[in-house]
């Protein structure tokens, strides 16, 4: 499974201005396509925005964190 990165928007109560906030959870979808789907169809109060990328490090160890936004 691929895990991908989702935002909402929403009144800020410090200032009542509505503004787009990324959601706490991540969409686990096979492909972007089913990540469309599952928004569309279950979450259309969210917006999808890209995917996370985890590379880790063969020799140190050392886990990167990245996300690829389209």
């Amino acid at each position: 499974m691929r895990r991908f990165l989702t935002t909402f928007q929403a009144i800020d109560k410090t200032d009542g201005k509505i503004k787009t906030f990324i959601s706490e959870w991540h969409l686990l979808a096979i492909s972007w396509e089913e990540a469309e789907i599952l928004i569309k169809t279950k979450y259309p109060y969210l917006t999808l925005r890209g995917e996370y990328i985890c590379e880790i490090d063969e020799k140190t160890n050392k886990v990167e964190f990245s996300i690829n936004l389209n």
